[in-house]
């Protein structure tokens, strides 16, 4: 073998050997950049839930020291007025500690129970799951799964974004006319699009548009402002994204587009 046969292989070795620890160290940039990126998410995620459950919880914890206070200084008839206030107090408490539960149970839900679901049933699901409230409000309710009749996605998280976004529609109904609530779904290039369609109230969305998926922001008080903020990070956790579209008085109409797990 010439000595430039064997330098030339030698060479070739080197850059072969080079090659391979590039790539691998490239594989763990991107690793650990997905990692710190990651981070960064559950960083901010923890700074919010710190941040509502400090702000959240103090209120009602410090109305009820004041009651609790009141009631053992007041007479007969005062101490009844007084302890009638503390149902509303200990239900506002209870619905800002589930709020901030569910965000814990949905970090710990994610990557976990996919599987292959049909809209329909996880659908007939909710409905039925809401049956209480829908026969109270008697809404004209429409569904068509035709066009995307299945998907591969947590079935946590597929029944919690029907829900949510169904119930803010019966919690946002107009009071002028019968709510109508419709879903539907199709394919849309890697995503398979769902939208929910009602002619309820309508958001002002040049106000409200940066406040409507923050946690623990609400129109109305007896709500934990937590739904659609559930919906977006469930949606936007695996690629996937939220479009609303609204006009007070008119109606909202919310398209989600989930990229399947599979």
């Amino acid at each position: 073998m010439s000595i430039r046969l064997a330098l030339r292989l030698e060479r070739s070795l080197i850059e072969e050997k080079l090659s391979f620890q590039q790539k691998r160290a490239e594989k763990l940039f991107r690793k650990e950049k997905k990692r710190a990126v990651e981070l960064k998410r559950l960083n901010a995620l923890m700074d919010t839930f710190v941040y509502a459950a400090a702000h959240d919880l103090k209120g009602p914890v410090s109305n009820i020291k004041l009651l609790t206070s009141l009631i053992q200084n007041a007479d007969t008839n005062d101490r009844n007025e007084l302890q009638n206030k503390y149902s509303p107090i200990v239900e506002n408490l209870d619905r800002t500690l589930s709020g901030l539960i569910s965000i814990l149970e949905m970090e710990k839900e994610f990557g976990d129970k996919n599987k292959n679901l049909n809209l329909s049933e996880v659908y007939d699901h909710v409905i039925k799951e809401m049956n209480p409230e829908i026969n109270e409000i008697k809404p004209d309710l429409s569904a068509d799964f035709s066009r995307c009749k299945t998907i591969w996605f947590n079935e946590a998280f597929l029944t919690s974004i029907f829900r949510n976004i169904i119930r803010n529609a019966l919690k946002y109904r107009s009071e002028e006319r019968r709510l109508s609530v419709q879903v539907n779904s199709k394919h849309v290039d890697k995503y398979i699009q769902i939208t929910f369609r009602d002619n309820g109230s309508g958001i002002d969305l040049k106000r409200f548009r940066k406040y409507i998926y923050k946690p623990f922001w609400s129109y109305k008080s007896k709500s934990t402002g937590i739904g659609l903020f559930l919906v977006k990070t469930m949606v936007t956790r695996n690629g996937g994204k939220i479009e609303v579209k609204s006009t007070v008085g008119k109606g909202t109409t919310f398209k989600v587009y989930i990229v399947p797990y599979k």
